[in-house]
């Protein structure tokens, strides 16, 4: 993302998803057992869920903040000193968000006031859908049987633990992102989305991401690299569309809600392919979402720059 932001010109502003980043312990900064304390003793899992509520309010809040009083700061010009012309364009807020900002930012997508076109990354909802589902899930997969042995046990457990994830899940707030199923909430705009989904991800499964796609009602961009079922295929330009990329990953993950035993390149790959890139800044550009695979399936080399398999 800094390279794309460095190629294009774009200034970057982030927080962390707090309740799934990487400074969730309790007791220690800078290192994530949130998950670990929740899958040993489920009644610990609003640590994870409410904390992902505070983080859609923190992110809306950042956006407000930018334009606002770090775009006015005068170290946000070029010359550094009050007066020198602003790098930073506070008419122009885009969101790009990769895997679980791919999943969070659908959410924030649906909430915001402010932003109108997103890029959502190898993103996918349906928190008790996606677990098991990742590669990432292998550690989780260990630590639970300690506490919860019986199988059955956990799988009602990861169900019920859906109910605590729902305020801040996707899912929920897809049908009215676009206005293509229900119309907007009060006070916030229809959004512009571009979904790119890698065929055979195996960090964030791709039936997670056919599943917010037609929760969504967004289209899908043709040509295509696979069907998806009740999706709408259209040629575009669209104003907003699923795109789809393979780069032959392998292993191909289960096809079930079996824990992949090892992962593959495509996560990281999608995000690095030139032609996914071009899509994405003629995207926030233009508002269009087009074909840039010269009219057929986007089936590309794997990028130089992609991490080996089990880089996550």
């Amino acid at each position: 993302m800094q390279d794309f932001a460095n190629l294009e010109g774009y200034v970057v502003v982030a927080t962390d998803w707090i309740g799934l980043s990487a400074h969730e312990n309790p007791l220690t900064s800078g290192n994530n057992q949130a998950l670990a304390y929740a899958l040993t003793d489920f009644s610990k899992f609003p640590w994870i869920t409410d904390r992902l509520q505070q983080a859609l309010v923190n992110a809306m809040v950042l956006v407000r903040t930018m334009v606002g009083a770090i775009v006015n700061d005068p170290t946000m010009t070029a010359s550094g000193h009050a007066g020198g012309a602003s790098v930073a364009d506070p008419s122009r807020v885009t969101y790009y968000g990769i895997s679980l900002g791919g999943i969070m930012g659908l959410s924030f997508m649906g909430y915001d006031p402010d932003v109108t076109r997103g890029v959502l990354g190898c993103g996918g909802g349906f928190w008790s859908a996606l677990f098991e589902r990742s590669v990432n899930w292998k550690e989780a997969s260990v630590i639970i049987p300690a506490a919860y042995p019986d199988s059955l046990d956990q799988q009602i457990l990861l169900a019920l633990a859906q109910m605590q994830f729902d305020y801040s899940d996707p899912a929920t707030i897809a049908p009215y992102v676009l206005g293509a199923r229900e119309a907007p909430l009060h006070g916030v705009p229809a959004k512009q989305l571009l979904m790119q989904m890698g065929l055979d991800d195996a960090q964030v499964s791709n039936v997670t991401t056919e599943m917010i796609a037609r929760t969504s009602g967004i289209a899908l961009l043709s040509p295509a690299v696979t069907d998806v079922y009740g999706v709408t295929s259209l040629g575009g330009p669209l104003s907003s569309a699923l795109t789809t990329w393979d780069i032959h990953g392998t292993p191909v993950p289960p096809a079930d809600n079996q824990t992949p035993a090892e992962d593959n390149q495509v996560h990281e790959a999608i995000r690095r392919i030139p032609q996914a890139e071009q899509q994405i800044q003629t995207f926030y550009a233009t508002g269009e979402v087009v074909d840039t695979c010269g009219g057929q399936p986007c089936v590309e080399p794997v990028p130089p720059s992609t991490p080996e398999a089990g880089g996550l």
